[in-house]
């Protein structure tokens, strides 16, 4: 079976994994801190906050950004359902906008219609690795006196008009998930500008405590009492630990191996999967995007054939995403039809593209479409 997604492993990470486990310190360590300091440099922010996930990280934004219950949080339909989830843990309300056509991001003439005086945050994802128009975004919000914090899950290393993405906003959320081109095993964290958002997010990983473990017993003297702490805020238990990010670590030192790999795998996709009968792909800049999926759009009627058809060929495919103002539990979010969304909702197919799917793979899957087309 080919695979929708898997993670690219070399050598290099298992050299590092084994310096780390042998180290006898696998929690937030030094590791983690230098994987922040790669991350700043590869985003170019002012921080760079590693957790234990993206969802944790959106929590803590929405946390840091001053949401209270009942305040409004607008994002697209289109998303990762556990974003949805963290929104209402926390008592917020999704206010689901639709999305453009073109490339399946938030539509920024949307946004603005769904403004109410109990608006706190948008929340837009860079679906596929390709950014949205995130500097719009951030006019309406500067507008309007609202918070902006990207949801960059798919995004670590695309860039828009020339800087990264993320590197904007008040605050944008990462993931190193197992599947994503950057994996930490798993993990996620936060990009700042600000020094005062920055500090809170960093006691609140560490439970509230002034100081994290790591910094009390390894930058102390046996006069500051390395064992004493003090909780001085709220907080979590929600740090990255050593072991996923020395994989991600070295993971960096080969972005720009794993980033031509994607490219390739993504500019074959476009030059000859044939756009026809129904089939469409959305907006993609394989020199700016560093996709993490490869999508297409194909004919509502027959999208799940073709997804059985690829299945019984040995091929993987999945649906990112169903329309979460759809689905039963978020029923009660629902404000009315989205039209754009629900026609991508019935049509969108996640293609393989990891980072090391092979030519004669990506080859036969292409046949394999081209094949069943020939049946629509």
């Amino acid at each position: 079976m080919i695979n929708v997604s898997k993670p690219s492993i070399s050598i290099t990470e298992r050299k590092m994994l084994d310096e780390v486990l042998e180290s006898g310190w696998i929690g937030q360590g030094q590791k983690v801190f230098t994987f922040e300091e790669e991350c700043k440099k590869e985003l170019q922010a002012k921080h760079f906050i590693a957790l234990s996930s993206c969802t944790k990280s959106i929590e803590i934004a929405l946390i840091v950004a001053g949401c209270m219950p009942g305040d409004e949080v607008i994002l697209p339909s289109l998303t990762y359902a556990s974003v949805i989830q963290v929104i209402i843990k926390l008592g917020l309300v999704p206010v689901f906008a639709t999305i453009e056509k073109e490339d399946l991001n938030i539509s920024v003439n949307g946004i603005e219609r769904l403004i109410t005086p109990k608006t706190r945050v948008i929340l837009p994802l860079h679906f596929r690795g390709h950014s949205c128009r995130i500097d719009d975004v951030l006019a309406i919000a500067e507008r309007h006196n609202l918070m902006v914090i990207e949801d960059a899950a798919h995004a670590f290393g695309s860039y828009y008009k020339g800087s990264p993405v993320g590197s904007s906003s008040h605050m944008a959320c990462f993931s190193f998930g197992p599947l994503k081109n950057i994996c930490c095993i798993e993990g996620g964290g936060i990009a700042t500008n600000s020094d005062e958002i920055a500090e809170k997010i960093l006691t609140y990983r560490n439970m509230g405590m002034a100081r994290s473990t790591w910094h009390r017993y390894n930058n102390s003297s046996g006069q500051d009492k390395p064992w004493h702490y003090e909780v001085v805020a709220r907080g979590d238990k929600c740090t990255q630990n050593d072991v996923g990010a020395a994989v991600g670590l070295m993971q960096l030192r080969r972005i720009e191996e794993i980033r031509q790999k994607k490219r390739k795998i993504i500019e074959r996709y476009l030059a000859e999967l044939p756009e026809e009968k129904g089939l469409e792909i959305p907006a993609t800049d394989p020199q700016n995007d560093f996709a993490y999926i490869f999508t297409v759009l194909a004919g509502a009627s027959w999208r799940e054939p073709l997804m059985a058809y690829l299945w019984e060929k040995g091929i993987s495919t999945a649906v990112h995403y169903y329309p979460n103002h759809l689905q039963p539990f978020f029923a009660k979010y629902n404000r009315g039809p989205l039209p754009v969304t629900e026609d991508a909702g019935k049509r969108i197919i996640t293609l393989p593209s990891y980072t090391d799917l092979a030519e004669s793979e990506q080859a036969y899957i292409i046949e394999e479409i081209k094949k069943f087309m020939k049946q629509v």
